[in-house]
């Protein structure tokens, strides 16, 4: 479950973010730290993309879209 810094800055560059249901941004780099159960939101622009996401699917979510 990992994501490369620059795929987290890519990611920045195109305004999109994962936050947790609190509406609280997640830090991609301790994404590992989060529980395995965790409900977490990407967002575009602040607008939820795709929501009840986990941690797993989050990684995979962003090193799809964002991995150069």
């Amino acid at each position: 479950m990992e994501i490369k810094e620059t795929t987290i800055n890519q990611m920045k560059k195109s305004h999109f973010d994962v936050t947790d249901t609190d509406n609280h941004e997640v830090d991609l780099t301790k994404l590992a730290e989060q529980p395995q159960d965790a409900k977490l939101e990407l967002r575009a622009k602040g607008q939820i993309v795709q929501d009840n996401l986990t941690p797993k699917q989050i990684s995979i979510a962003v090193n799809d879209l964002f991995a150069a």
